[in-house]
């Protein structure tokens, strides 16, 4: 069996499946900006009368067609804070069924530390899970026995088309439903994914300025990625540009055939040996591919070797390595004081808290009141 058929299927089964029966009754479609639905789809029970659907708050979901005809599902993430005068940053989260809920649920929870951020997830749920996304994000066109693939040149066209599906038109229907910021752009992608994020790093250096690439899929890229790398450390840094922020992740265990991947395997009657695993190279091509991409200082990179990490289980962990590295980026350091005050006000808070405009270590940021007359939070930004 081939092995492109064996990894789409064990990615369906084990990330892609569970996860999109959720969002299937996740959130309303939007038109437009001005008339957002508040439709959504039946329960999984209709029979039960107490059943209601799950949604989130400032969250939308729509089918986009590119113009080749393919179909893809995009959701929303809209932060509370209003847009600043030059738009919102943005993150697009490629595999947005496994991946597109933690970013939304880390920018809500991060916004009063550093600020608004909007979040789209592209997923491939709206074609049939496995065949498209390897059209999409693998760079050599035949996928076959990984030792081979690693060794193939023959370039996949439909990666292309993706890409541009991805900074045209998906980039301005997200512009015709909010402001977003050019400038403040960032791509994240695991696996397949991964390896598509750092193709765009490699050709459209300037595309976005945080890339965030989960175990990427090195050895689906073939002699192509590697080719790229080699002429982007050719070529010089342009002056006066800020050099992209890229974050590389790898699970520590993913060079070898773990029980649950060979439990899966077994039940879907596939072959996945151990010898398959180690062609695949995970980790050591992401860490060489860390190493010789920032020899040559046009890039800001950051590796992560994630203990006792499998290729699945590594997701939510680099996930959040990935938002703290654009949200700093994009806002500056955590908030740099934060004062908590935990005694009540009948005790008497011997401490200072300042406000907007005040003075003080803690001025700046303003404070921030966690209820039952006990907790203040006060805190700038650097």
């Amino acid at each position: 069996m081939r092995i492109s058929r064996l990894v789409e299927r064990l990615t369906a089964i084990l990330l892609l499946l569970p996860v999109h029966a959720g969002l299937a009754v996740f959130s309303a479609t939007p038109v437009s900006a001005s008339d957002v639905p508040v439709a959504s789809r039946p329960p999984v029970n209709p029979t039960a009368s107490r059943d209601a659907v799950f949604s989130r708050e400032r969250t939308w979901q729509w089918v986009e067609t590119s113009e080749r005809g393919h179909r893809y599902d995009i959701f929303l993430s809209l932060p509370k804070a209003p847009a600043p005068e030059g738009g919102y940053p943005v993150i697009f989260v490629l595999d947005g069924d496994t991946a597109f809920s933690t970013v939304a649920d880390a920018a809500r929870t991060q916004e009063i530390l550093f600020g608004p951020v909007v979040v789209v997830g592209i997923s491939h749920s709206a074609e049939v899970i496995g065949t498209p996304r390897q059209r999409d994000m693998s760079l050599v066109a035949d996928i076959t026995d990984p030792a081979v693939t690693r060794q193939s040149r023959t370039r996949n066209s439909d990666a292309e088309d993706f890409i541009a599906f991805l900074t045209g038109q998906l980039e301005a229907s997200i512009a015709s439903r909010v402001a977003i910021d050019p400038h403040r752009k960032a791509l994240f992608g695991h696996s397949l994914g991964g390896l598509l994020a750092l193709h765009m790093l490699l050709t459209r250096p300037g595309a976005y300025d945080v890339l965030a690439a989960g175990s990427p899929s090195l050895w689906a890229g073939g002699q192509l990625i590697w080719q790229e790398l080699e002429m982007f450390g050719e070529r010089s840094a342009s002056g006066g540009t800020r050099p992209p922020a890229v974050f590389i992740a790898i699970g520590s265990l993913e060079d070898a055939l773990q029980p649950e991947e060979a439990r899966a395997a077994a039940t879907l009657k596939l072959r996945l040996t151990e010898q398959m695993i180690h062609d695949f190279a995970m980790v050591g091509n992401a860490r060489l591919f860390a190493t010789r991409l920032s020899g040559g200082g046009r890039v800001d990179v950051t590796f992560r070797e994630i203990p006792d990490a499998t290729h699945t289980s590594v997701i939510p962990a680099y996930l959040g390595s990935a938002m703290r590295i654009a949200m700093t980026r994009w806002f500056g350091s955590m908030l740099s004081a934060i004062h908590l005050c935990r005694r009540p006000e009948s005790e008497g808070c011997r401490q200072s808290c300042h406000g907007p405009g005040e003075s003080g270590p803690l001025a700046g940021a303003g404070s921030l009141h966690c209820g039952n007359n006990s907790t203040w939070v006060s805190a700038v930004r650097p």
